[in-house]
């Protein structure tokens, strides 16, 4: 009997302000926005991101956690 192996996607997610403050901390411009803002590029990664999120088994909301 071949052994199953089943894989679920976990899609982990934060508010907008989290995300600011999180990429500010790293101190490095965001991959995607450009010579726009932060929150240009947190949007363009969003509107990437949108169809993997909805294929997600679960989505986990960390905004509230400490990374």
């Amino acid at each position: 009997m071949a052994n199953v192996i089943v894989a679920q996607l976990l899609f982990l997610e934060a508010d907008d302000d989290i995300l600011v403050r999180r990429q500010e901390a790293a101190r490095r411009p965001h991959p995607l926005q450009g010579t726009g803002r932060l929150l240009v590029g947190i949007d363009r990664e969003r509107r990437v991101m949108a169809d993997l999120r909805g294929d997600a088994d679960l989505v986990v909301d960390t905004t509230s956690l400490n990374v």
